[in-house]
């Protein structure tokens, strides 16, 4: 019999203390038996990665606009 494959979107964010996306949160998802994590990924405008849900910067930092047009060279 087949079971569905639970992921765990942003890490176990929402029920623990840790924030989204952080090590902490895909941590307490893998001690909680969860296999799966996922995040989310952008590029910024100098092509640098940035881990985060959100397209702009606003809901989760102290920056603000969208990711693709922030430049940290």
């Amino acid at each position: 019999l087949r079971t569905p494959t639970i992921v765990a979107h942003r890490g176990l964010h929402l029920a623990t203390k840790f924030p989204e996306n952080s090590m902490p949160a895909f941590e307490s998802a893998w001690a909680s038996g969860v296999r799966w994590c996922e995040c989310d990924v952008h590029v910024t405008r100098d092509r640098r990665v940035v881990v985060l849900h959100d397209e702009i910067l606003d809901r989760m930092t102290t920056g603000a606009g969208p990711v693709e047009r922030q430049w940290y060279q």
